[in-house]
């Protein structure tokens, strides 16, 4: 590479690599919107489908950072690295959501089951009360209120439990979502549906306000391990492609590219595993 503007170098894949990863958070922030009008619309148990044209979006960008580290960087190896890396980030994304989707679903539980337990109070039966809370439920809990109803009139505990192994064979599983089933299924053969409705509502209302309090507690960490990965990557860039005047640039080696893939990958591990261990369950 040419040596004599050093400076422009650095700004120049500086600037690259900013634009690439405002142009990657973008294109992700449309695909989720998009996927979440998606699961809006349709009755999938919030089981957000692998979508071919978000993994084409990330492997474009993958292909593009392959050509960029294998033609004019000579570091091919780097750059199938960065491909793959790509492609697995790619992958994750939509395993987030689908996460991200059950967390939302179970945030919304324990006001859906308060509200069930005081119109049943206020002499509704249970399933005029499900009925009610159709409407005014969030786009995720309807998907499941809609699996629920046309059955509900007939069994109850039946109508629940479908619904339960209808996610679970989509991958859904939702521990909360499997506690209202097993308080259903109990409260409707016992004849106290409404109390026990009422006390596994405060239960998971304890749940949920533990999991904000780990979610707050975890956020600076978070945006500490994103600092760290875009400041490594800069690093990596930086020490494997720019020159200095005066120095002799010599030609990339297995094992420089081997650090320097080694060093991408870690960056890719780094992130996944922050999400993973912030987003625990409680």
């Amino acid at each position: 590479m040419n040596a004599d503007n050093p400076l422009w170098l650095i700004v120049g894949v500086v600037g690259c690599f900013l634009a690439t990863a405002a142009i990657l958070s973008l294109l992700f922030q449309l695909y989720r919107d998009r996927a979440e009008e998606t699961a809006a619309e349709d009755n999938s148990l919030m089981n957000p489908k692998v979508s071919i044209l978000g993994l084409l979006i990330y492997g474009i960008l993958g292909a593009a950072a392959f050509f960029v580290l294998a033609v004019p960087l000579q570091m091919p190896f780097v750059g199938l690295v960065a491909f793959v890396g790509a492609l697995v980030i790619g992958f994750f994304q939509q395993e987030k959501a689908r996460r991200e989707a059950i967390f939302k679903f179970e945030e919304g539980l324990p006001t859906l089951l308060a509200r069930w337990s005081n119109d049943m109070a206020g002499g509704l039966s249970f399933d005029r009360a499900v009925q009610a809370s159709y409407a005014d439920a969030t786009p995720l809990i309807r998907q499941i209120l809609a699996a629920i109803l046309p059955k509900l009139g007939e069994d109850p505990v039946s109508a629940f439990q479908d619904a339960q192994m209808r996610m679970e064979r989509r991958g859904v599983r939702s521990e909360a979502f499997a506690m209202v089933v097993a308080v259903v299924s109990a409260g409707a053969r016992a004849g106290k549906l409404g109390p026990a409705l009422a006390s596994v509502s405060e239960a998971l209302q304890d749940v949920e306000n533990l999991k904000l309090k780990v979610a707050k507690e975890s956020e600076s960490g978070r945006r500490n391990v994103a600092l760290m990965m875009g400041l490594g990557v800069l690093i990596a860039i930086a020490v494997n492609v720019i020159e200095l005047p005066g120095d002799e640039k010599a030609a990339p080696t297995v094992v420089s590219q081997i650090m320097f893939g080694m060093s991408i990958a870690m960056v890719v591990g780094a992130w996944i595993a922050a999400y993973l261990v912030s987003r625990s369950k409680v």
